[in-house]
């Protein structure tokens, strides 16, 4: 490590810590000044003046520092598009010299966040917020800023941990007001005063480090004076935790404009707009007269003079297609996040919606994606929705709801479940939850909330007298249950009917029905000194932000018309290893697919934001592409008004036949033909032995390609392969001068089970490969989940090592393609051919998957095409339109728009929550 005296040895300051460097004297004086207020070169100067002896050792520390500030910005974790970005002013938070950070991270510790674990929690912590930080403005800058940024989590992931820790480190380095904008109901808002009351104002004892404003009441008219707060001769630094409501926020703004000018000046704030995609987006037309939270959010940050705005949610499709260039006559821009967007990474043992339902795999997998691979999902069956919920909005006050069968076993497995926690726990109780959202109407809520009673009623009686068919059926249930999630494939311990029994009268005792909505009296509240066991029935207000403590059954039908109204109704993602086992969904088939998309969806933009990083480029110079799906919007229309379709190609990608329809015989036999068809037509052509001895026919014409794709038949379902769609790409870059070949490889299992083979033709013998099918999909088709392997990316090139194959992303495979010193040097395409048993097994102790039983062999389908640099034709996203951004940036080109999508936008008729 480079020290103060000049020495040095290989990549030292990459591995000092701001700790580390704290230790040294003259890198401590440094730092003080500048959390005093100066900047690096002040503080720099003032220490060179008072020890004027020791230059070079001056020279030195400020060398580490401007180090240490350099990895914060390029911090891995998270992942940023924060372009250009070379050096921050933030060298990392250093615990001997910033005490509210210090101060959370002692409370942390003394709450269980110690031991290996632990640690490895808190420098997590640690790290993101350094770097969201070292985003933001300088609070001590002599210039007024405006600074806006967008940090993206997971639902249900630690976004309130995060940003209470950026609190924490934005005060010790110099903002003096902190504004925390918690979403639009009172449930959020206090829960999230309390967390933030407990981690930061409790800690600091009789010394406060921090003055707050708000406590079990919102902001009102407040009796201190704003002056008197916000002065720089005042100690604490204040926060205050603000609903999304009007009044709310106008008060807010009154008590801003009463303070002194100078006092403003001197007062960097910063804002975090949690849940940011919900009511703060202008969703009006007219950009003289946005919504109204929006123009209250921007009549704030137009009142300070010093503001970083940092939007916080899990769920940013409204907020990276907000028109950028959108002001009012105020000249107040609109909340788009033009100066960095923040990915945060995904939490260890947390489970969301692709280790649920799975993704579709994508370009930058350097793996196959895989589901949790548990069997977590039951489905509620299509004709017991009449029953549930009221066929129209305008159904609701005459449909009086039942508890359908699939609602019954929710139900009764969450009792079981909650037992067998409460087993686990030696008798100390924990807070157990069962989420049943089916409609968004109030009336609703209130009928399903009195059945269930009466239901639950009914079983603890039935238990008590001992009625053996009520007791055999629960048994049953717990047995077939325990068989299809072991609790050892989770590191669990077993439990046992006798126990269960033993512990189900007092969780039927314990047991509340709570109705939570905009209308209830009787609200979810959670009291750590009284864990509550609660069946929770409502809709809006239990789908945002708020935390469903020990959430482990969820029962849902409520269809939602968006991506992001569909994600944050969906509570059961979260932190679920101590109960992972007990865990279960009831929903229905068309859901489960949504959530699939989904899960796509959600990390496909965040191999984005993790390019744009890459390439240096800010939110002002690249849109976030979303892609888009027949049946969803992205968000409400009036949120996406100003977006534009964005272009994307083929170029560089891997595409896989997952799905068939296996026991439609026509289907399986035709597609087999225009495999055995493709290679006739190429048998003379010449041949090369790929990887693993696959037969490779290069120098394959567009037209023999063009030809098969219009003779195979790709699944409905299977949105990213459409032979018309791809043969006109094909057919494009050939007229640029690109992709005018492709090699066509067989691929074959050297040794097949009970000496398989399918003939393809020219003495062509292929050997049949297995892929079983998920067994919880739907029954009409097959759905193997991946066909190519990540060596089979590159069967054409045998002279790159496997080892190198198996650790590059599909863009770098592609480039391959067009290096001949590397790879084939040509461009071609990849075509793969796998013939696939009709018979395949599932592999030994798989619980998801199912033999494949078709009626006759399969044929799988592999692409892999080169990178290009031509254009590219679109196939299905929407970005922000930064055609508009003043400068030399870069966007998606320009297409047609595509026929409107029409949605439904969800009404409550004022009866919703």
């Amino acid at each position: 490590m480079m020290d103060t005296q000049g020495n040095s040895g290989a990549g030292e300051e990459a591995v000092m810590t701001p700790e580390q460097a704290a230790q040294d004297p003259v890198i401590q004086q440094i730092l003080i000044w500048t959390r005093n207020g100066y900047t690096l070169d002040a503080a720099v100067r003032t220490v060179r003046d008072a020890f004027p002896s020791n230059p070079r050792q001056i020279e030195n520390a400020e060398r580490l520092i401007r180090a240490l500030s350099l990895r914060t910005a390029h911090a891995d974790i998270p992942r940023g598009a924060i372009g250009g970005l070379f050096e921050t002013w933030y060298s990392g938070a250093t615990r001997s010299l910033d005490p509210r950070w210090d101060s959370l991270c002692r409370h942390l510790e003394a709450k269980g966040w110690t031991g290996e674990e632990g640690e490895a929690q808190l420098a997590g912590l640690n790290q993101a917020s350094d770097k969201i930080l070292g985003l933001m403005a300088c609070p001590v800058s002599d210039e007024g800023f405006d600074n806006r940024g967008l940090v993206i989590g997971y639902v249900q992931s630690g976004k309130t941990q995060n940003f209470t820790a950026v609190m924490a480190k934005a005060a010790d380095s110099g903002y003096r007001l902190v504004i925390i904008l918690s979403g639009l109901h009172n449930a959020l808002r206090d829960q999230t005063q309390e967390r933030l009351d407990e981690q930061l104002f409790a800690p600091s004892g009789p010394n406060y480090l921090w003055m707050t404003l708000t406590d079990e009441e919102d902001f009102g008219e407040s009796i201190v004076d704003p002056n008197a707060a916000l002065a720089e001769n005042h100690k604490n630094p204040v926060y205050l935790v603000v609903k999304k409501n009007a009044s709310r926020l106008r008060s807010l703004l009154e008590w801003i404009k009463k303070a002194d000018p100078q006092i403003l000046d001197a007062c960097p704030t910063l804002i975090i707009d949690d849940e940011a995609d919900q009511a703060s987006v202008n969703t009006n037309d007219l950009k003289n007269d946005p919504t109204t939270i929006n123009r209250c959010i921007r009549d704030i940050l137009g009142a300070l003079p010093k503001s970083s705005y940092v939007a916080y949610t899990a769920t940013p499709f409204a907020n990276v297609l907000i028109d950028p260039m959108a002001q009012d006559e105020a000249q107040r821009f609109d909340l788009y996040p033009r100066d960095f967007i923040v990915s945060l990474p995904k939490p260890a043992g947390y489970v969301g919606t692709e280790e649920i339902f799975g993704r579709e795999p994508l370009e930058f997998d350097t793996e196959d994606p895989e589901s949790l691979g548990h069997d977590l999902i039951r489905t509620i069956p299509d004709e017991e929705i009449e029953y549930l919920k009221p066929s129209t909005p305008a159904n609701r006050w005459e449909f009086f709801p039942d508890v359908t069968e699939s609602l019954a076993d929710a139900i009764k497995y969450f009792l079981l479940s909650t037992a067998a926690r409460r087993a686990r726990m030696d008798g100390e109780s924990q807070h157990a939850t069962a989420l049943v959202h089916t409609d968004q109407h109030t009336v609703v809520h209130e009928r399903t909330a009195n059945v269930l009673r009466h239901f639950v009623s009914s079983l603890s009686e039935a238990v008590a007298v001992g009625d053996q068919r009520v007791i055999e059926s629960l048994r049953i249930t717990w047995a077939d249950e325990c068989e299809s999630v072991p609790a050892s494939s989770c590191g669990l311990d077993e439990v046992d009917w006798a126990t269960i029994l033993n512990k189900l009268p007092s969780v039927l005792e314990d047991v509340r029905v709570v109705e939570d909505n905009s209308n209830s009296e009787d609200r979810l509240v959670y009291d750590d000194k009284h864990p509550s066991t609660v069946i929770a029935v409502g809709g809006n207000t239990l789908s945002r932000g708020l935390t469903l403590e020990g959430l482990s059954v969820s029962f849902f039908i409520r269809t939602a018309s968006a991506y992001d109204t569909l994600l944050q109704m969906a509570r059961w993602f979260g932190y679920k290893e101590p109960y992972l086992d007990v865990t279960r969904i009831w929903l229905t088939d068309e859901l489960r697919k949504w959530f699939t998309h989904l899960a796509t969806v959600e990390q496909e933009i965040r191999y984005e934001i993790e390019r744009y990083e890459t390439e240096h480029l800010t939110p002002l110079e690249l849109g976030v592409r979303i892609r888009t799906h027949p049946q969803l919007a992205i968000t409400a229309a009036a949120k996406m008004r100003k977006a534009m379709p964005a272009s994307v190609s083929y170029a560089g990608r891997r595409l896989q036949t997952i799905l068939f329809s296996h026991k439609n015989r026509d289907w399986l036999e035709g597609n087999m033909q225009a495999g055995v068809n493709l290679v006739s037509r190429i048998s003379e052509r010449p041949v090369i032995t790929g990887r693993n001895n696959a037969v490779c026919f290069t120098d394959v014409g567009l037209d023999e390609i063009v030809s098969f794709l219009g003779d195979y038949q790709f699944h409905e379902r299977s949105r990213e392969l459409n032979a018309d769609l791809i043969s006109e790409y094909i057919k494009q870059m050939a007229e640029e001068g690109e992709l005018e070949r492709f090699t066509v490889a067989l691929m074959s299992k050297a040794t097949p089970r009970e000496d398989r083979y399918i003939d393809l033709g020219s003495g062509n013998k292929l050997g049949c490969i297995d892929r079983s099918r998920l067994g919880k999909t739907d029954a009409t088709y097959a759905d193997i989940k991946a066909l190519m392997s990540l060596v089979d990316r590159a069967v054409d090139m045998p002279q790159v090592p496997s080892n190198e194959i198996k650790i590059m992303n599909q863009k770098d495979i592609s480039k391959l393609r067009n290096q001949p010193e590397v790879g084939r040097g040509d461009g071609s395409g990849l075509l793969l051919l796998y013939a696939i048993a009709k018979d395949s097994p599932p592999l030994a102790g798989s619980q998801e998957r199912v033999a494949m039983g078709a009626v006759e062999d399969l044929l799988g389908v592999g692409l892999v095409f080169p990178d290009s640099v031509s254009f590219h034709p679109p196939v299905g996203y929407q970005t922000a339109d930064l055609s508009r951004v003043v400068g030399d940036v870069h966007f998606p080109d320009e297409t047609d728009a595509p026929d409107e999508l029409i949605v439904d936008d969800e009404l409550d008729g004022g009866q919703g929550d």
